[in-house]
């Protein structure tokens, strides 16, 4: 319900692709499927409302390693594995904007963590859940360069010690979490520049002045 409703109807890349459309169940199944291979990294975080114990809010995060010359990324991996068109497409402009510039090439670095997925339930908006759960990304990442907290994660990725936090910011409001937090603007991609299915992803949103920001925050 809370990726549902937080965020496959109502983040404008899921808009772009017309995953907010009724139809799509077999799409969200498995972006949903990506979300639970991604918190297996032990990574990602809630936001829990205490008088009620509901989930309100999400960070799903990746704990991204440097890869062999011929090792399919993680995101590869999972977009062969979808059968529907849409979340192929969708994925592949994950892969697209991370091919576009090779941070670990850039800055010599073996690991990363990527805020991929942001979402907090509509009745909650405008109470810095996102923001704080972003926070608290940058915080978490920051244990883990230092050799702390690594008994969150599985054995594979115990050694990995990550120096920045990046994330596509999708929109003005994650953009403007982004920048508040110190996250530096690397990348802009236009929503008219991205096309799918004869359309833009621009629109589908309906507007011409929005675009996914490669944004990284430097520890």
């Amino acid at each position: 319900m809370v990726l549902n409703e937080s965020f496959y109807d109502l983040e404008y890349v899921c808009i772009g692709y017309g995953i907010n459309l009724s139809g799509t169940e077999e799409v969200r199944q498995e972006l949903s499927t990506l979300v639970k291979e991604t918190a297996k990294d032990g990574v990602s975080l809630l936001a829990r409302e205490v008088s009620t114990d509901k989930i309100v809010g999400f960070s799903f995060n990746k704990l991204q390693l440097k890869q062999t010359a011929n090792e399919h990324s993680f995101f590869e991996i999972i977009r062969d594995k979808c059968k529907n068109e849409t979340s192929k497409a969708y994925i592949q402009m994950m892969i697209d904007c991370d091919n576009d510039f090779d941070l670990f090439t850039q800055y010599k670095i073996d690991s990363l963590l990527e805020l991929m997925f942001l979402g907090v339930m509509p009745a909650h908006c405008r109470k810095s859940i996102g923001k704080t759960l972003c926070d608290y990304t940058i915080k978490l990442t920051q244990e883990l360069k230092n050799g702390n907290c690594l008994d969150l994660l599985p054995n594979e990725l115990q050694s990995a010690r990550p120096t920045i936090v990046t994330s596509l910011f999708a929109s003005k409001v994650s953009q403007s979490i982004g920048r508040s937090l110190g996250f530096e603007f690397f990348k802009r991609f236009p929503y008219t520049d991205i096309w799918f299915d004869g359309k833009s992803l621009a629109d589908r949103i309906g507007t011409d002045d929005e675009a996914t920001i490669l944004c990284i925050k430097f520890l």
